[in-house]
């Protein structure tokens, strides 16, 4: 909460991850609460949903598409 009224104070800098890495009840680094917020970590399946999708959906399409005619692919 602290953190926050800060931020909403017009501080610049979020100090959340010194705030909870300093506190001993969490037992926590600052590495290791970065880590533990790497976006990378945090998607799931998403990339490999992705390329299913444009496999099986956007390839189809895009295999019948002749940029010779005047016509415009847009993504």
């Amino acid at each position: 909460m602290q953190a926050r009224s800060r931020l909403d104070d017009g501080a610049e800098d979020n100090d959340f991850f010194s705030r909870v890495s300093g506190d001993e009840a969490f037992g926590l680094s600052l590495d290791d609460l970065e880590a533990l917020a790497d976006a990378s970590n945090l998607i799931g399946r998403a990339p490999e949903q992705v390329d299913v999708f444009l496999r099986s959906e956007v390839d189809p399409l895009l295999r019948g598409f002749d940029p010779g005619h005047g016509a415009e692919l847009r993504v």
